[in-house]
């Protein structure tokens, strides 16, 4: 029989070519593996901040709905007083915006924006009318 002698040495690891590659393959493989884990922990604090969110808007809608309709079981109010509740209610976030930034510029670099100031801030949340009536009667 014809038997196939391989001369040098028959570790293909053994050359350097081999080894570089390996090494390359290596890092590869690990900068793979770093970049699947940020990549799964970036949908998961996505998801997280999705639900947070949607648990947020859930709760306000809820207690704006149920002041809401406290309110319009006390007052009987007409179809424009209607709507101009409803327009407070949508804005009150942007209203407490307005107020926040308003007072952490004049805090941080005491400037006062005439943009920003109103002639009576509301100081709480509960000071604004459509709220104000319900905290009343609650208590």
């Amino acid at each position: 029989m014809n038997q196939i002698t391989y001369s040098g040495n028959n570790n293909i690891l053994s050359s350097p070519e081999s080894q570089n590659m390996m090494v390359k393959y290596t890092q590869a493989i690990t900068t793979t593996i770093i970049l699947g884990v940020s990549i799964l922990r970036f949908l998961l604090l996505s998801a997280l901040l999705a639900l947070a969110f949607v648990l947020w808007l859930w709760s306000i809608s809820f207690q704006t709905g149920r002041l809401f309709g406290q309110w319009c079981l006390e007052e009987r109010p007409n179809p424009p007083q209607i709507a101009y509740k409803l327009g407070e209610i949508i804005f009150f976030p942007f209203v407490l915006l307005r107020d926040w930034s308003r007072q952490k510029i004049k805090k941080l670099w005491h400037i006062e924006l005439p943009l920003l100031s109103t002639s009576t801030p509301p100081q709480k949340c509960s000071e604004l009318s459509v709220f104000k009536k319900c905290r009343e009667s609650n208590n």
